[in-house]
Parts: structure tokens; sequence; C-alpha cells
């Protein structure tokens, strides 16, 4: 069990919600054409879904999920945000996209950039565009 979700093999997955939700991914990558908001059909969202679903790591639709929240997000005093306007670090966002680059979702190059988030003292000018490259 994660998060207090019960655990579900991948395989159980890949005939329903997992291939429903696959399936509405959009030609760029995204979900619903946007990173975080509508809340819960986003690309971010649908990535956590995924994941809590047991989506095999570096999955080529989580990966191309991932490269988009990245790319979009900005880094503002040692952490990120989504939103564009929005000029300061949301604390949600940051740990939402630390936890899908960590879990095996994304498997990107996280680098020194996202060292800044988890390593104290480190958060200190950026951004994040390069962080999926």
């Amino acid at each position: 069990m994660r998060m207090g979700i019960p655990s579900v093999p991948w395989a159980q997955v890949t005939e329903g919600w997992g291939t429903r939700l696959l399936a509405a991914q959009d030609a760029d990558g995204q979900w619903s054409h946007a990173l975080y908001s509508p809340k819960w059909t986003s690309t971010t969202y649908a990535l956590l879904f995924l994941r809590w679903l047991g989506l095999p790591s570096g999955h080529p639709q989580a990966l191309a999920g991932c490269r988009q929240v990245w790319n979009g997000a900005r880094f503002y005093d040692g952490g990120l945000t989504l939103a564009k306007s929005i000029r300061q670090p949301e604390t949600c966002v940051t740990a939402i996209l630390v936890l899908l680059a960590f879990s095996g979702s994304g498997q990107i190059s996280h680098g020194r950039r996202l060292d800044r988030l988890v390593v104290p003292g480190n958060g200190q000018g950026g951004g994040v565009s390069d962080l999926a490259g």
C-alpha cells in the first residue's frame, strides 16, 4: 500500500482505468491541454494517478508527460510553480514534481536543478527548463 492506496498490479490496470487514462493523453504529452489546472484531469494529476496505479518506470507516455510538466515549471526562491501568474514557490506543486521525478514515473535527468529543491541551502536562482533534457 502506497499513500493509503492499495497496490494494484499494473497487469490488472492495462484493460481498465490505466488504459483509458493513457488513451486520453494529448499528442504533445499533456492531458487536458494543461499542466496543473483543471485539477484532477491535468497532466500533473494524470501522472500522479498513473503512478498510484503502478505504471512501470520509464513508460514512454509518462516520460512525455513529465517532460511537459518540468519544462513548464518555473523556479522561485527554492521551489516551483506551474502557474503563470504566481511568482513564488508553491509547496504542493514542488512536492508533487519532486515525487514524480524520484518515483520512477519520470526517470528524467534530475541534475543539480532538482538538488536545489531537496538539499537545504541550495535554492538559488535558476529554472527547470533543462531538467528533462
